[in-house]
């Protein structure tokens, strides 16, 4: 019975968001559908009604965005009971990454220096100009 009411209040709520406003014109009901309770664009379109394209770009306007849960931890880090703690073997690579760079190698030439000494990626794989470019400019901002 409890959960009835919930879905009628909410349809209640949304009926009167579709009379109100187009979702440019309502940004706060707008992140709550899409953002708080994670609504496609297909599911806000059919419970208010508001057209699909209309809510794409309003979310683009916006620059509305999930953030995504991911599957490992960031390079040079990595959980131990449910505390993140630093990765000493990574850290050291990223250490590598930023003197590397900072003394004007390129980054294909760091990625094939990993490489050739079989140091992997948080995804067990070989670097690239671009995973390497990605680390570095990480972990610069926060050295600066």
């Amino acid at each position: 019975m409890r959960e009835e009411h919930s879905l009628e209040t909410h349809q209640v709520c949304v009926f009167f968001i579709h009379f109100i406003s187009f979702p440019s014109e309502n940004l706060s009901n707008l992140r709550k559908l899409y953002i708080e309770r994670q609504l496609s664009v297909v599911e806000i379109s059919k419970l208010t009604d508001w057209p699909y394209s209309t809510i794409k770009n309003a979310i683009q306007k916006f620059n509305l965005s999930r953030k995504r849960e991911s599957r490992h931890e960031r390079f040079g880090w990595k959980k131990i009971n449910g505390q993140l703690a630093e990765h000493k073997s990574e850290q050291n690579t990223i250490q590598v990454v930023i003197n590397m760079r900072e003394r004007g190698i390129s980054f294909p030439a760091i990625a094939q220096h990993l490489n050739s000494r079989n140091i992997k990626t948080k995804l067990k794989k070989s670097w690239t100009k671009v995973s390497v470019r990605e680390i570095y400019i990480k972990n610069k901002k926060e050295v600066e």
